[in-house]
Formats: C-alpha cells, structure tokens, sequence
C-alpha cells in the first residue's frame, strides 16, 4: 500500500473551501467623487497660545530666560489639591485623573492586570 496516499485521505478536509470575497469595481462618478475628496484639503483651526507648545527640546529665541540646559522649574511641583487627591496644575482641567500615590498604585495594578 502506498503511504503517500494514506497521508493525502488522512489530511484531507472534508469542509467546503471558504468563498473568495467578491470586490465590486467602483463606478465612474464613485471614482471621481473619491479623486475629488483627496484633493480637497482640510484647514487647520487656530490654536491659543495656552495650547501651543514646542516639543522640539530647543528654545525659539536665543534672548530666552531659558535655555536647552535649564532643568525643571519649581512650577512643576505645584500641585492642585481636591477632596484629598493631589491633582496636575499644569494645563488644569485636560488630566481629569488624580497623579497622587493612589492613583500610581491603580495605574501599577491595572498593567499589572493586562500583563497576565
């Protein structure tokens, strides 16, 4: 007996093959309306000053008061305290959750959790 053909009955699938997706062909006037949507350009809204920042590691003027080398100012620690939770007072109101031990050790189980 042939063993090619013991293998080929043993692996053989008795389940239909999955159907081939079918795309339609985009019409005429489907195409042009996605031409014309690429070409249009989207307007970018102005910003305020408070959120406008550099992320560039460099200051835009040289006449600054700070330079590439300044370490971090004492604003940093300046903190917003509410119903006993320490929260950011660096663009006040845009971190909605507390930055206090507690919330560290949420943060600390909650990978811990997607880890495992």
């Amino acid at each position: 007996m042939d063993h090619r053909a013991l293998s080929n009955d043993s692996c053989r699938n008795d389940h239909p093959p999955p159907p081939t997706p079918h795309y339609d062909q985009p019409s005429a006037a489907q195409q042009s309306e996605a031409f014309q949507q690429a070409l249009n350009t989207i307007e970018v809204q102005g910003s305020s000053d408070e959120d406008t920042y550099s992320d560039s590691g460099y200051e835009e003027s040289l006449n600054s008061a700070f330079s590439s080398s300044t370490s971090m100012t004492s604003s940093v620690r300046h903190w917003d305290f509410e119903n006993g939770r320490r929260y950011h007072a660096y663009r006040q109101g845009h971190y909605l959750l507390p930055n206090d031990d507690a919330e560290q050790e949420r943060e600390d189980i909650k990978h811990a959790t997607v880890l495992t």
